[in-house]
């Protein structure tokens, strides 16, 4: 047998036995039914909780336009300098970012309450998220309420996109 003959059968076997694992996780129910679980039981009651709110996302950029970044830029095109010129063109200098709750409260000891009820189905992202908000939290008790830290609005990214994704494969 030559050494493709072998490369084969080996890559054979290997798609065999990758399929037939990849069919054993598809039709078992135990694992065909945790993104149903962890869809009902945590991300549909977290989803509910973020309705009664609004978020507002801002940023500050001190060149949003293409003509003030091109002005900006030319004296590197002159220069021959391609790699700053590039850079600066596309710099839109934005120098600071947040986001506010408009209306609402941030449900931050709701969403560690659904997390500590229903932890079993939780995943090691979503603990990890709270766990940091939990602590920023802890760290800007003199700050105000309403104004989210970059770890609030990972963890509402991620229970969106999340529910997104299972309520997509679920139904």
């Amino acid at each position: 047998m030559t050494e493709v003959g072998i490369t084969n059968k080996v890559l054979w076997v290997w798609n065999h036995l990758l399929s037939v694992r990849l069919r054993h996780i598809c039709l078992n129910p135990a694992h065909r039914g945790m993104g149903q679980e962890r869809f009902r039981t945590v991300y549909a009651p977290l989803r509910k909780l973020l309705l009664d709110i609004h978020i507002t996302s801002w940023s500050s950029v001190r060149y949003p336009y293409f003509k003030m970044r091109l002005k900006r830029a030319f004296p590197y095109l002159k220069r021959g300098a391609l790699g700053p010129f590039m850079k600066t063109l596309c710099d839109k200098g934005i120098s600071a970012s947040g986001s506010v709750v408009e209306y609402g409260s941030y449900p931050l000891d709701e969403i560690k309450t659904v997390v500590k009820e229903k932890f079993i189905y939780c995943d090691s992202k979503l603990v990890d998220l709270l766990q940091s908000a939990l602590r920023l939290r802890l760290e800007r008790h003199d700050e105000a309420d309403d104004e989210l830290e970059w770890a609030d609005k990972a963890l509402l990214d991620h229970i969106c996109r999340e529910y997104d994704r299972l309520a997509r494969r679920v139904t």
